[in-house]
């Protein structure tokens, strides 16, 4: 029972919940972060999108995105995501190049998704990723 000035803890749903979250969040099997939206820095990262750009967690922490953006894109990417900031644009969705840790580049199909409500001050957006390089391969040839 929380009664006043008690400390509110999680119900066991809560918990659940939370639980049933993170356990999506890491098995997926596209690649998922949570990104803020004013520096671009990652804040939380799952293993997929780790494994799409070849940095470990710890270091996409101290990256931003547009460190892992393929420099040819970074302007856009930019473009874009001012626009969702501003409210000009809901969500975006785009095709873009990330570099590789190991010097390849990657192709992704972006989606970002806001997680502040219309009229709020913008603070995190969530990013998902799935590589695309196999399929432009493919139409290339």
């Amino acid at each position: 029972m929380k009664t006043e000035g008690s400390t509110p803890q999680e119900t066991p749903e809560e918990l659940r919940s939370e639980a049933r979250v993170r356990t999506l969040f890491e098995q997926a099997a596209i690649g998922a972060a949570q990104v803020d939206s004013n520096t671009g820095r990652f804040v939380w990262i799952n293993q997929r999108y780790c494994d799409i750009v070849g940095y470990s967690r710890e270091e996409m922490q101290a990256l931003d995105f547009q460190t892992v953006t393929h420099p040819d894109d970074r302007a856009a990417s930019q473009g874009i995501m001012r626009r969702l900031i501003n409210g000009q644009i809901p969500e975006f969705a785009i095709e873009k190049r990330y570099c590789h840790k190991a010097g390849q580049v990657v192709w992704v199909n972006l989606i970002v998704s806001p997680m502040w409500r219309p009229g709020e001050t913008p603070s995190f957006h969530i990013a998902i990723v799935d590589n695309i390089t196999e399929r432009k391969k493919l139409r290339k040839r």
